[in-house]
């Protein structure tokens, strides 16, 4: 880590434990934008709070379906020279990190599927400068689910993160971003929406990783709706770079990404 990341770190360890101490109604947890509880230096710290009184309210008048607003609003603040955002009620984040650990433990091979994000997402940042969805390019969710189809599609063993790495890379730049959306049910083609029709994700119809009894699965356990599912049956919206969430096909993760000049 860098002096700065690890006083960020120090920072929020002593005031999460600050506030775990003062109050047996609270607990704290920390991960990190990777959804993998893993840190790049620059890459942003996430805690996300738990009060016990507001948990026993939530679960007494808790609709049968999580929801969230569609736009997040976020207090912003500056704490000792760091920046911090706050938000509340934003379930999304842990849903996508409890189905990315289901993955990671599916995948096995001493964590492999982490260490490859952990890999790519620095390349992504560091060498090619296309990671940053405040900075109209490519969220760290929409990476993840691309590093994800990789090991899905090809479906065997890899020596490490380098070889996933060199998949990645080798698959994406021959991928036909103009005419194709990416998903884990295969490509998608745009002319076909707003039906989400996709093609054979691997010609030779071997097996996928991941089948449709668990991406059901999991859509369902760990899929936010938006408040009072009013926003369920909107159409998915292609943008300039196109990443079906996996867990809800109509939410494009790759909306962040602006037009290069």
């Amino acid at each position: 880590m860098s002096p700065l990341t690890t006083r960020s770190s120090l920072s929020l360890s002593n005031l999460i434990g600050t506030a775990q101490s003062s109050s047996t109604l609270l607990h704290a947890h920390w991960r990190s934008s990777t959804s993998q509880r893993s840190l790049l230096n620059e890459g942003p710290m996430i805690t996300t709070a738990f009060a016990e009184v507001v948990v026993e309210l939530i679960r007494k008048d808790a609709p049968p379906v999580l929801s969230r607003v569609m736009e997040v609003k976020i207090i912003k603040c500056l704490v000792e020279n760091i920046v911090v955002d706050i938000s509340f009620d934003q379930l999304g984040g842990l849903c996508t990190l409890c189905f990315l650990e289901e993955v990671d433990h599916l995948i096995n091979q001493n964590h492999l599927f982490k260490r490859s994000i952990i890999l790519i997402k620095a390349w992504c940042y560091y060498e090619s400068r296309i990671l940053g969805a405040h900075h109209g390019l490519i969220s760290t969710y929409a990476l993840e689910t691309l590093v994800l189809y990789i090991f899905h599609v090809f479906n065997n063993p890899f020596a490490g993160p380098l070889e996933v790495l060199y998949r990645f890379l080798e698959f994406f730049s021959k991928f036909d971003w103009d005419n194709f959306c990416v998903s884990l049910w295969g490509p998608v083609p745009i002319s076909s929406l707003p039906d989400v029709t996709a093609e054979p994700p691997r010609k030779d119809g071997g097996d996928l990783l991941l089948d449709k009894k668990f991406l059901d699965a999991c859509s369902l356990v760990y899929a936010v709706l938006p408040v009072g599912q009013e926003n369920q049956g909107q159409p998915f919206v292609s943008k300039h770079f196109n990443v079906i969430d996996p867990l809800r096909i109509n939410n494009n993760l790759g909306r962040s990404v602006s037009k290069g000049r």
